[in-house]
Parts: structure tokens; sequence; C-alpha cells
């Protein structure tokens, strides 16, 4: 695996760059101006009351002088909140706001195990977000619906839906036996919704996958089960509280309250205008509970159902670099066929053998855009190339199922901010614990994923800017 100097200009430093997915899609890319900010907070009815959405970071076996290091870049410590080798940095009490950059830059630099300014092609593999606060399945054998919002639990039960709670909570769920319906709320109003599914105990409802990162395919290996290496990627441990600030009689912090991914952004910085870079970035979202664990893509601003929000993490590929998609070596068992690397079942049964160099590529792998075939010079990628003459060709996927990572797109999950309750949206975590503190702790995985169509040898080293907003919903 050959390591090369990328130099970016830009920044005036001497970057790694490794040939990723071994020979064809590569790249490290520089990034910085990485910053996460709250939302403007929002106001009560009284003028001396508001709530504050304070953000920070957990640190885990920081020094002093490293705690102290991040302080100086605007956060205060609440020591009341160690725990061992364990502390909590937040934006200072009453003010809120936001993580600027040089904080996460300043962070991501003493951490010492996850990457600081790069990123390297790898892959979550095929992946289920499993469930998702408010899904309800009918267990048959029990009869009676269950509902999820921290754990699997019974359905909440009322008469009528005059009995439904006057000021709940996203996402709260009752069964209404009068009218035999399921009633969610959705931010606004109380909605009927159907159960999910029916399964038939309750060691069929579904449960969150294991979520890894893994290296990608190699022209030798192809399926990578190696877990990837952490400087790979990037890990924050963010962690919330919010602040009630009142006047007449004294601040406290507010529990049971969901926080919100209301914006995200992850774009080319100006330095690489038109870059695609920030289409191939991922985020992994995990709030520590068994539920709403999810990817999401930055990349994707489409309203689209999220029974279509996937990326396939299977096909056939060109990894050398030859503009011919890549065939088993003679010694192999399949010989002179074409190889489907990746996660997949099946075996292809549409395939035709070339008798002819190509003289246009094969886009079997749907790589978006109107994109000229037979310009193989401008537009050849590890996902488009031609097929070999006299070797086994798939002409299309027919009998394959190629696995999937699933993702949501920031519209699909952010919340209706237009009234003075927010409406809709997917709670990534809420607060909670220590009566005292109610803090909520969630940690974000980024990485660059390798099987994004996007992620190929002409963004390598170019820089990026990437922006996260949280919001929670108004005063109660």
């Amino acid at each position: 695996m050959k390591m090369k100097v990328a130099k970016l200009i830009p920044f005036g430093i001497g970057l790694l760059t490794l040939a990723g997915f071994v020979g064809s899609l590569s790249g490290s890319l520089a990034w910085w101006a990485y910053s996460t900010r709250t939302k403007v907070e929002f106001q009560g009815t009284s003028v001396n009351v508001s709530e504050k959405l304070q953000i920070g970071l957990k640190l885990v076996n920081f020094t002093q002088a490293e705690v102290e290091e991040l302080i100086a870049t605007g956060l205060e410590e609440d020591e009341s909140l160690r725990d061992g080798d364990v502390r909590y940095v937040f934006t200072p009490e009453r003010y809120g706001g936001g993580l600027p950059a040089e904080t996460i830059q300043t962070y991501l630099r003493l951490q010492g195990e996850y990457s600081v300014n790069s990123l390297i092609p790898i892959t979550s593999r095929k992946y289920e977000s499993g469930p998702i606060v408010g899904d309800v399945y009918y267990v048959t054998s029990l009869s009676k619906y269950q509902v999820l919002s921290d754990d699997w639990g019974d359905l909440d039960t009322v008469a009528t839906e005059g009995d439904l709670p006057t000021n709940p909570f996203n996402y709260d769920v009752y069964y209404v036996s009068s009218t035999d319906t399921i009633k969610q709320f959705n931010g606004v109003n109380w909605v009927t919704i159907s159960s999910k599914g029916t399964v038939a105990t309750e060691g069929d409802l579904p449960q969150a996958q294991e979520f890894h990162l893994y290296d990608t395919v190699t022209r030798q290996i192809y399926c990578n089960t190696n877990y990837a290496e952490t400087y790979k990627y990037v890990k924050i441990p963010f962690v919330f509280r919010i602040l009630k600030i009142n006047g007449s009689v004294g601040d406290k912090y507010a529990s049971n309250r969901k926080i919100y991914l209301s914006d995200v952004t992850a774009e080319a910085a100006s330095s690489n205008p038109g870059s695609k870079v920030g289409k191939a970035i991922r985020m992994y979202f995990d709030n520590g509970t068994a539920a709403n664990h999810i990817i999401v893509n930055p990349g994707d601003t489409t309203t689209m159902d999220v029974a279509n929000m996937y990326t396939y993490v299977a096909g056939i590929l060109d990894l050398d670099g030859d503009r011919r998609y890549d065939y088993y070596p003679y010694n192999d068992a399949n010989a002179n066929k074409e190889i489907i690397y990746g996660d997949y079942t099946g075996s292809g049964t549409n395939t035709f053998t070339p008798a002819f160099e190509p003289t246009t590529m094969s886009n079997i792998n749907g790589v978006a855009g109107d994109i000229d075939l037979a310009d193989f010079e401008a537009n050849h990628s590890t996902f488009l190339a031609g097929h070999c003459r006299e070797k086994v060709c798939y002409n299309d996927y027919t009998g394959i199922t190629r696995g999937v990572a699933r993702y949501r797109s920031i519209n699909n999950i952010s919340p209706d901010s237009s009234r003075p309750k927010l409406a809709g949206g997917l709670p990534l975590c809420e607060t909670g614990g220590d009566a005292e503190h109610y803090i909520s702790e969630l940690t974000m995985t980024m990485w660059l994923e390798g099987w994004d169509h996007n992620c190929e040898d002409k963004i390598i080293s170019h820089a990026f800017n990437v922006g996260v907003t949280f919001q929670i919903d108004s005063l109660d």
C-alpha cells in the first residue's frame, strides 16, 4: 500500500495521502473550520425566563494542562460532574452558544486517538439503523402493541381521545381503546398512525445493529472485515444540557428535553470550488441508548422517503485503474469472471462475454449525472469503467442482492421550527440523569464513505468545511 505526501497549499502543511481503496479510490482529505453551534435560545412568556442550550465536550484521560488549553478557547468546566478521569467542559453558563472551530480543532489535536485533520476512505459496510423512537409493532403472541421510547415497552392506553395528554412531547404514542386507533403527537397535533408492522414475539422486534467502521475492499480482499484504524476517522463526544434561567426562582437545568439536529452541512472549501468531497461524508450519531442510532448523509438534501435513502456497499469496481472492471485471477475458482466486491448475496444471472475491447463504459453502478460514457479520460472512476473483452461480465445485478448502508438526510430528521413548539423531526438524544445536572451525551463519528460514488481520485487533498446545528423545543 503506497504512501505519498500531498502539499496543501492553502494551509501550508504537508499531509500523508493514502491510496485508499487500494489503487484507485483514494484520498486523505484535509479539513479545517469544523464548527458546531446551537440555535438561538427560545424566549419564554416572562421577560426573565429563557432557556439556553449548552453544548460541551466529554473529556476522558485529559491532563490538567490539556483541559486548561480547551478552557482557553472559551469553555468552562463543571467540576461537580467530574468522575475520576472523566471531565466535562461547556459553553459559558448563562450564554449558551456553540463550539467554535478553534475549540473543535484543539480537542482533536489533544485527544490523540482519532483523526486530527484528515479522512481516509473507509466504510460502514451494510448497516440498518434499527428501531426509532415512536416505532410501534403489534406482538401477536401477547395480543398487544409495543412502542419504543428508550427501550421496547407496553403502549400506554386511554379510553378516548379526550384522555390524551394535553402537554405531550414529540413522538408520544397512545392506544385509544374506544376507536381502536394509535395516536402519535407530531409536535402540533395528535395524528393517527398505523403500526410499523406485526411480529410473533418480543424477540422479533427490531434491534439496533452494532456499528463499526471497516477498511475498504482491495484487489486481494473482496469483502473487508477488518476494523478501520481510528486515525482514519473523527469521533467527537458532545454533551448537552439546558439551562432554565429564571430571575425570580433561580436557575436550574431542564430534564426530559429532546435535542434535534436541525442543520448539517459538508461542503468543499473555497480553495476547491466545485469539488464533490462533501457529498462523500457520513456522520453516525450514538446517544448511548437502544434507539435512534442513525447515519446522516449531509450531502443528501432530498426529502425522499427513508426507504430509498441508502448507499450500495457492493458492486463491480475498477480498483487497479486500468479502466476495465476487475475480474478474478486465473488461479481462482471464478477465473475470468468479474468480481463483485463488498456485501452481497446471490449469483448474477444476466452475464455476457464481449468479443472486443469496450468503446464505452458501463454505468452498471448507477453513477449519477449526465455522463458521456465514451469519454474514458474525463469520466472514468472506480465505479465507472468498461467491461474487459473475453471475460464473463455483468449486464446488471439481476439475481444479486447488494447490501446497503441506510442513512437519513437532514430534511428527513430536522424538525419544523416555524411554530412555537417544534413539529416532527427525529430527536437524537434527551436530557436526563442526575437531577442537578440533567445532561445528555451524543457521540458523533464522521468518516469518508468509500462506497459513495463521489469518493474518487479527483478529490484527493481537497479541503472541506462541516457545520452542525442542534436545536431544542420551546418552553414547556
